[in-house]
């Protein structure tokens, strides 16, 4: 792989934990809320969602259109 590639790797692998860790958050947080009765203050949960979603929604086509693919031989 060239360093492109391999910036565009880490940087997928940084966004698809972000979102698995944001999504973890939310959830946990819907459930804290939903048991004690809060209404208000999971915007920094759901803010940590939303990066994950928009840094994964960047990286991943950024990965894929670094990755080489090897052509079919012509006869």
């Amino acid at each position: 792989m060239t360093r492109r590639a391999d910036i565009w790797a880490l940087a997928l692998v940084a966004s698809g934990t972000l979102l698995v860790c944001g999504a973890v958050a939310a959830w946990n947080f819907a459930l804290i809320a939903d048991e004690y009765g809060i209404r208000e203050g999971g915007l920094p949960f759901t803010i940590l969602l939303g990066l994950g979603v928009a840094a994964f929604m960047v990286s991943l086509p950024g990965f894929f259109a670094t990755r080489s693919r090897a052509r079919a031989p012509r006869n």
